[in-house]
Order: C-alpha cells, then structure tokens, then sequence
C-alpha cells in the first residue's frame, strides 16, 4: 500500500501494534493502519495550515522535524522550526490522536525523540537537546553536549555528540 502526504516525510515511522505513525512537513502527524494504510487519525499540532517555501517545496509553516515517538500508548512529536514562529512539543493519544499535552518550545527541533522513564528527549540538531517532562511537557532541563545530532538514551541515561568529531559523552 502507499500514503500520500502533502509535503516530505523526513523521518522513519514509529510502529506500534497495527499502526504506523509518522510525520511530514506538511504539518500533520498521522496514524496509519500497517494492513491497508489506511488513515486511523491525524493531528496538526501548529496552530492553522499554513504553507511556506522550504527545501524548493512548499511546506507547513509548522513542519514535523521530529521523528514520532511512540511509547507506553501516547506518540510524542513536534512541530515548527523557529522559536520566534512558534515551536510546539505534543503529546497524543496512541489509540485516537486526543491532545494530552501540548508545549511551546524555544528550540528548533530536529531529529529523532527519545524518553526515559521521566524525560521526552528533544533533539535540536547541531544544538545542545533538551527534556521535557514526560507527563506534562514543561521543560525540565538543557543537556550541554555543545551540540550534536546523535543521542541514545539507555538505562535512563543519556549519551550523545556531534558525531562528525568521533566523540561521544555522557550527558
């Protein structure tokens, strides 16, 4: 089956059970049946639909540059670009797409989300990531890695770094 989206995926799905959740930089998460591909539920976590040049497309003002992260029945993403046009950190029902939490953010989120037992892990490219409480999306604390784009989160640790200088810390 296909599904077609109205701008790029940039992301690999998250699936869990029968479903596939991913994101596009059309400013949509959706929820896909992995069977048919049909569309169990989408959500648009900017706030209207829209649409910008990016990339020589035209896109969500509110892309989703995260990847989706699902764990434990709720999907974590985000959506935007630049703090200063509003960033945003969801947290979703898993079943039907309901709003648990929604967060600004001042980040630019890129890359894929991870979590421990207590933190959403926000990765923001070249910059340092940040956690956000898992239950209710507040901010909680800035990793200070002096940035990079790889992270994995272990054992309810955090090892991350620029990946481009062979080096990797403890965060």
């Amino acid at each position: 089956w296909r599904f077609a989206t109205d701008g790029p995926v940039r992301y690999a799905p998250a699936v869990a059970g029968n479903v596939a959740y991913v994101g596009s930089d059309d400013g949509w998460i959706y929820a896909l049946h992995i069977q048919d591909g049909s569309l169990l539920w989408r959500h648009r976590p900017g706030p209207e639909d829209r649409r910008i040049p990016g990339n020589d497309r035209i896109i969500s003002a509110w892309p989703i540059r995260s990847g989706v992260l699902v764990d434990r029945g709720t999907v974590f993403a985000t959506a935007g670009l630049y703090p200063e046009q509003g960033v945003f950190a969801c947290a979703l029902n898993a079943t039907h797409g309901a709003v648990r939490w929604q967060q600004s953010l001042d980040v630019s989120p890129e890359g894929y989300l991870l979590s421990t037992d207590n933190l959403l892990i926000v990765p923001t490219g070249r910059a340092s990531p940040i956690g956000l409480d898992r239950e209710t999306g507040q901010f909680v604390r800035a990793f200070d890695t002096g940035g990079g784009t790889y992270a994995v989160a272990s054992h309810g640790e955090l090892f991350g770094g620029p990946g481009n200088q062979g080096s990797l810390a403890a965060l």
